[in-house]
């Protein structure tokens, strides 16, 4: 389950990174599963942004899952 989360996340940052016309706020593309926007995210630290999650194509918020976090 791992490796197929990692192999979906690099295939989106991959497609994304390539696809260079694609407007800043448009959400990433990507073959399976979605993305959603998180708006505005607040933080103590830095501030707020948009964060994208990527999320399998079988996601239910019931179920727990492995997480990979990249910046």
């Amino acid at each position: 389950m791992f490796q197929q989360l990692l192999a979906a996340l690099l295939l989106a940052l991959t497609l994304t990174m390539t696809n260079s016309a694609q407007a800043a706020d448009a959400l990433p593309r990507v073959a399976v599963g979605h993305v959603e926007r998180l708006a505005n995210f607040p933080s103590q630290y830095v501030d707020p942004r948009n964060v994208d999650v990527w999320l399998p194509r079988d996601y239910t918020p019931s179920k727990r899952y492995a997480v990979l976090y990249m910046h």
